[in-house]
């Protein structure tokens, strides 16, 4: 099962940031991406990184970042995202976040 959750909605109409989670084998992974800047550009950043993090969901946290971090860099060199990144195993939960997520990840979720 997978949910994307749009926080606000700007005026051009996209939404951002974004919250994502998804459930497998009886884990959670969630996620909060909040890309630089506003607008289209902004939003085809949050996309990417959010097909990144879909695509590489089962893998460690650690992982999940640095796989971001390369596609931001490759792809859109002069941006960057701040991430936070929940993972709740049976017995184990993880968090890892990078720029101001962990604020904007409590607010997200308090809000859903």
């Amino acid at each position: 099962m997978e949910k994307n959750i749009a926080i606000k909605e700007s005026k051009m109409g996209i939404e951002a940031p974004l919250a994502i989670y998804r459930i497998f084998d009886g884990c959670l992974f969630a996620s909060v991406i909040d890309s630089l800047g506003q607008g289209t550009n902004a939003w085809k950043i949050t996309q990417h990184l959010r097909n990144t993090m879909l695509e590489n969901y089962d893998l460690n946290l650690e992982c999940i970042l640095k796989k971001c971090e390369q596609a931001i860099r490759k792809n859109y060199p002069n941006s960057g995202a701040a991430l936070g990144l929940l993972n709740i195993r049976p017995g184990q939960l993880s968090y890892l976040a990078d720029g101001d997520a962990t604020v904007l990840a409590s607010k997200v979720f308090q809000e859903s």
